[in-house]
């Protein structure tokens, strides 16, 4: 009998085996052939499954993406408060996502550069994630008004504001892991964020 493969399984198998040799040599001086070695299978056999380098760079990115947007997803869907919403998804950043997931760190920072040395990542839009993530952070803050919890204003900008603010505290990590404790930060952003929205200023 033939042996039966799952595709998807093998493609995922492949595409962590790609995550662990991207973070290590970064993007230019990755070869197919070490992801190929990486995962124990042939060089033919990874371009059943992807096109290019630059194919399985991407997906490898938008695979890590999608494990960290279904466990936020997961851990928010079973809370109601918009407040304890927002506490969340700043210490899933820090304390779960920022501080065991250094590997995406990495591949994020190379997509940036990547993208900014080149034209290799133009079939990948890094728009439409920040668009998303924005969307679930204007959710949350729409609810918390609705529940008058939050004061009234504009939530497409409240949660620019917070990504940015992540964006630039991630670029520090990365520069500096022991640039500052994550719980601590993690706390002090929920404060100071919390504050800005609160009808009565408090955050407890």
């Amino acid at each position: 009998m033939p042996k039966v493969i799952n595709k998807h399984q093998k493609q995922e198998h492949i595409l962590r085996a790609a995550l662990t040799v991207f973070a290590q040599k970064g993007f230019n001086a990755t070869k197919m052939t070490d992801i190929a070695l990486q995962a124990g299978i042939g060089k033919g056999t990874l371009y059943e499954y992807f096109n290019s380098k630059e194919d399985l760079f991407l997906k490898t990115f938008f695979f890590l993406f999608e494990q960290y947007d279904q466990e936020l997803q997961e851990k928010l869907n079973v809370l109601t408060n918009p407040k304890d919403k927002l506490k969340l998804l700043i210490q899933v950043y820090f304390l779960e996502f920022g501080q065991q997931n250094f590997d995406f760190m990495q591949i994020m920072m190379d997509y940036w550069m990547a993208s900014a040395r080149q034209n290799a990542v133009q079939n990948f839009s890094l728009l439409a994630l920040y668009q998303e993530y924005q969307q679930v952070i204007s959710q949350i803050l729409q609810e918390g008004i609705k529940q008058n919890i939050f004061r009234t204003h504009n939530t497409c900008h409240y949660a620019q504001i917070l990504i940015a603010l992540l964006d630039g505290l991630f670029l520090q990590i990365f520069l500096d892991p022991k640039a500052f404790d994550l719980k601590a930060m993690a706390d002090d952003i929920c404060e100071m964020f919390l504050a800005s929205l609160m009808l009565n200023k408090e955050t407890q």
